[in-house]
């Protein structure tokens, strides 16, 4: 009996394809940001003899990201933050008129990285998205604020037919235990009522 429980919950979808984000407890709005497809650590590369965080990042410009953010900031923001965000209503003019050519990765960019305006560019410099041997260099980003922690850096999209994983390959300001950090989502995985969503 316990064996057929435990195979019916692993059968059993994920909180995130069972209900919208406003019916998410706590708990599970935020394990969405952490341990869903759309989110994933960038971790370390080539680090010796050191420890090296892992830098929490996400994919901003996919369909179940953006509910869950939009949730995020009804539960944490009053009204009055939320309605007088400049930068947040910057964001959402940019995904209403360009989201569809861009993939959009947040990242928690340690504050006195984010200040070292040096180290900005060489981000900008050094950043990419590769999808198999295709590489597409960094066009911008949105720089995280008082009511938004996250960096959000700017990748052309690349044609999903061709794209089996997306592979962030990023020079990250101020991280702990060396610049360079991979974050790796697999496409197959991003599925999102019926299609990839990234």
């Amino acid at each position: 009996m316990k064996y057929l429980i435990a195979c019916l919950l692993l059968l059993a979808d994920p909180f995130w394809v069972a209900a919208p984000p406003e019916q998410w407890n706590e708990e599970q709005l935020e394990q969405f940001f952490s341990e869903s497809p759309w989110a994933r650590p960038a971790e370390a590369v080539a680090v010796r003899g050191q420890a090296a965080d892992k830098v929490r990042t996400f994919l901003a410009t996919s369909a179940p990201m953006r509910l869950a953010e939009q949730e995020w900031r009804r539960r944490r923001l009053p009204k009055e933050q939320r309605e007088g965000d400049d930068a947040w209503a910057e964001w959402e003019e940019f995904l209403a008129k360009s989201g569809s050519r861009y993939v959009v990765l947040a990242v928690a960019i340690p504050q006195a990285g984010a200040a070292d305006g040096r180290e900005m560019a060489e981000m900008e410099q050094q950043s990419v998205l590769r999808t198999g041997r295709q590489k597409y260099k960094l066009n911008g980003y949105f720089p995280a604020t008082e009511r938004d922690p996250y960096t959000r850096l700017i990748f052309p999209r690349p044609p999903l037919a061709k794209a089996k994983e997306l592979v962030f390959e990023l020079y990250l300001p101020g991280a702990n235990g060396g610049h360079f950090r991979e974050a790796l989502y697999l496409v197959k995985e991003l599925n999102w009522q019926g299609e990839a969503s990234f």
